[in-house]
């Protein structure tokens, strides 16, 4: 399931359980040796044998950060997430502490805090000693009941930022607690007897005291066991290098130089293992110079490909720039065809009102010269029959003869029997010489 989360585990005060862990130590741990080897695809059984081979306890440690194999099996158990039977079982047997240790450290991650103080609070009474890998990566004893009360008491511990923990007042207060935690050293339980007590709190009390005595009965029984052991073993690794020192002053001279050479062959092996850890290492640095070059590398691409999209899009503009421009100048070419076509409508309108003017004029002149000629002709009747009227009255006094007289009625005889308003060709002739006409013929 590769570093994901088992399907089947629940949440873990509202988040996922190996989100308990930092993101930096999560991808560190994730990156180890130990991780991929070991705990890569263990399960809530095989863990346990990985677990009782710790020889320490810790966090990270070096300049690198290096993950301890301790932090590697705790995510293994947030990630595959045991039941809480199972991690009580891991607290309650006391041949390996530092299986203990790491079910101590899960529980505090994972349960809540009046089972914290329910379960931990017992590990209090053991003494046994623990190797703890610091920061700087020396290591330092320390003992179990430290490790509980820094569980206890904390907020960060190993690289891991812990739950915040209830006081233990309050479950005191709830009736969960007793209201003093009983030590494994104390015989009995001291009472004030002007403090009243209930029936619950007594009972708590007593159930504490008796499995606080049951847990140290069998502590004292497993740390005298552990003791002879370890005092054999040391007497008979001193007596074996006793041994040894006595062979070694008897021996003959081969003998003596077969053990140098089986010492320095011993030397040489311890010196090409510690090599191939050293390479080991260096190929792991390089590993992770490799890494850091290939997210580089990745950097730079998504660079690239940012200026790209830049170009992209600073291509896009100018085109739409240039679209833009093309459609203000069609605008342009259009609004002056509309101006050139309203300046020709306006030209032709403005030829046509001033032919209208002209024909106008050109009407209004003939009609005046119409009304001047009809004028004219009509002054010259006047003036015509005025004369006429002149010379019958000349003529009727001097005597003139009948004869003229009869031939002046015959020719004004035609002229009165003549339709109103026409003129004699004489007329016209007259008038076509005032216009510089020629005279039309008889």
């Amino acid at each position: 399931m590769a570093n994901r989360t088992d399907v089947a585990a629940v949440t873990i005060h509202g988040k996922n359980p190996q989100l308990l862990f930092s993101r930096i130590v999560r991808r560190k741990v994730y990156e180890s040796f130990f991780w991929k080897n070991d705990c890569f695809a263990a399960t809530a059984e095989s863990i346990v044998d990985v677990a009782v081979q710790l020889q320490y306890v810790g966090g990270t440690y070096g300049g690198i950060r290096t993950p301890s194999p301790f932090l590697c099996i705790v995510l293994k158990l947030l990630q595959i997430q045991p039941e809480k039977e199972i991690i009580l079982e891991y607290l309650k047997q006391e041949d390996f502490k530092y299986l203990r240790a790491v079910a101590a450290f899960y529980f505090r991650l994972t349960a809540r805090s009046d089972d914290v103080y329910i379960h931990l609070e017992p590990l209090l009474a053991d003494y046994r000693k623990l190797r703890v890998r610091e920061s700087s990566g020396r290591f330092v004893l320390r003992h179990v009941d430290e490790l509980i009360d820094d569980c206890l008491r904390k907020n960060t511990l190993f690289d891991v930022d812990l739950p915040p923990l209830a006081k233990r007042n309050i479950f005191v207060d709830q009736q969960l607690l007793p209201a003093v935690r009983l030590s494994a050293l104390e015989d009995e339980v001291n009472t004030d007897g002007n403090v009243p007590m209930t029936e619950a709190q007594a009972h708590a009390l007593l159930l504490s005291k008796r499995l606080l005595q049951q847990q140290q009965k069998k502590l004292q029984q497993h740390v005298q066991q552990q003791r002879s052991r370890q005092l054999q073993q040391e007497r008979k690794i001193e007596e074996e290098k006793q041994a040894r020192q006595l062979q070694a002053e008897t021996a003959p001279d081969d003998t003596r130089v077969k053990r140098h050479e089986e010492v320095d062959r011993d030397r040489d092996r311890e010196r090409e293992r510690e090599r191939e850890r050293e390479r080991e290492r260096e190929r792991e640095r390089e590993r992770e110079r490799e890494r850091e070059r290939e997210r580089e590398r990745e950097r730079e691409r998504e660079r690239d490909r940012q200026r790209e999209r830049e170009r992209d899009r600073q291509r896009e503009r100018e085109q739409r720039g240039e679209r833009d421009t093309e459609r203000d100048y069609d605008r342009g070419r259009q609004r002056d065809r509309e101006r050139d076509h309203e300046a020709e409508s306006y030209r032709g309108r403005d030829k046509d009102r001033r032919e209208r003017e002209r024909r106008e004029r050109e009407r209004r002149e003939r009609d005046k010269e119409k009304e001047h000629d009809r004028d004219r002709d009509h002054r010259r009747e006047i003036k015509s029959e005025r004369e006429r009227h002149t010379s019958r009255t000349a003529a009727a006094a001097n005597g003139i003869s009948s004869s003229s007289s009869k031939r002046t009625i015959k020719e004004e005889v035609p002229r009165s029997h003549q339709k109103d308003g026409e003129l004699s060709v004489s007329e016209w002739n007259d008038i076509r010489k005032d216009l510089g006409l020629k005279p039309l013929k008889h």
